[in-house]
């Protein structure tokens, strides 16, 4: 619903809601990559919100993701062009460093939507603003970054961009738990 910049609209004294047609999640798929405890959680509210999620995780046993409501497929590359969203909850290693890239990027639907809470670099930052910029990605939503703490971006005041500063964990309730 481009809520940030609906926010900054409305408080600069503007009531502009034509300008922030949203886009209904119920009826879309989602594309998770790591189905670890946080992925099958996404995965959890996901279906609860009637999409349809595939995911890729090659621990995930198939009878287990059936379980779920989940679509296993071999491999990541096999979800990107069915995918109107994707989220990925994977370490950061070098076998995830820039998992999504230019190539990948190419793949994916036009307008999809991207997420990373995981790890910054698991995306290509570079490769993102140029696809936000050719409309191949209609959105980013960015709560990790491959240098933190990062204060400036050319993804900062992007249309379609929202950025938040590794507020993953920034709850009472999860600061309990890891003490």
């Amino acid at each position: 619903r481009s809520i940030p910049a609906a926010q900054h609209s409305l408080m600069a004294g503007r009531w502009d809601r034509k300008n922030f047609m949203g886009a209904q999640v119920a009826g879309k798929t989602l594309g998770i990559v790591g189905l670890g405890r946080i992925g099958m959680a996404v995965a959890k509210r996901a279906i609860g919100l009637e999409m349809r999620v595939i995911g890729y995780d090659p621990f995930m046993a198939p009878e287990r993701a059936q379980q779920m409501g989940i679509e296993l497929v071999g491999k990541a590359s096999d979800l990107f062009p069915i995918v109107d969203y994707l989220t990925v909850h994977v370490p950061m290693t070098e076998e995830t460093r820039n998992l999504i890239d230019r190539p990948q990027l190419a793949m994916l639907k036009r307008g999809v939507r991207l997420i990373n809470a995981a790890r910054g670099g698991i995306y290509n930052e570079a490769a993102l603003v140029e696809g936000l910029q050719s409309g191949q990605i209609a959105g980013v939503a960015l709560d990790v970054y491959e240098q933190e703490p990062c204060t400036d971006s050319p993804l900062f005041g992007m249309p379609g961009v929202v950025v938040t500063p590794h507020l993953g964990a920034s709850t009472e309730e999860a600061q309990t738990q890891v003490a």
